[in-house]
């Protein structure tokens, strides 16, 4: 019995044959980088956890004289959109 080689021509043809520049296009598409992306990601709560934070440090640094909560809240928020943008608000 003869021996049987696998004949390579018998393989099925791609049927989604791309280009080299198809392919790089795929490739890059959504890879841009902007500056949102490179922000963390931050659950509401974690935010709102932050601002808390600062808002404390503020009232402490104050030494929690009554009536500033609002603006220390305020302030807080502020600072912390400001930190998250990289200063430019």
């Amino acid at each position: 019995m003869p021996d049987q080689k696998p004949n390579r021509d018998s393989r099925k043809p791609d049927n989604n044959p791309v280009t080299s520049a198809e392919e790089a296009e795929r490739a890059t598409q959504g890879n841009e980088v902007t500056a949102h992306s490179l922000r963390p990601v931050m659950t509401s709560q974690q935010r709102h956890d932050r601002i808390a934070v600062m808002a404390y440090q503020r009232a402490q640094a104050r030494g929690f004289e009554p009536g500033g909560d609002l603006e220390d809240w305020l302030l807080a928020e502020r600072e912390f959109e400001e930190e998250l943008s990289g200063g430019s608000l």
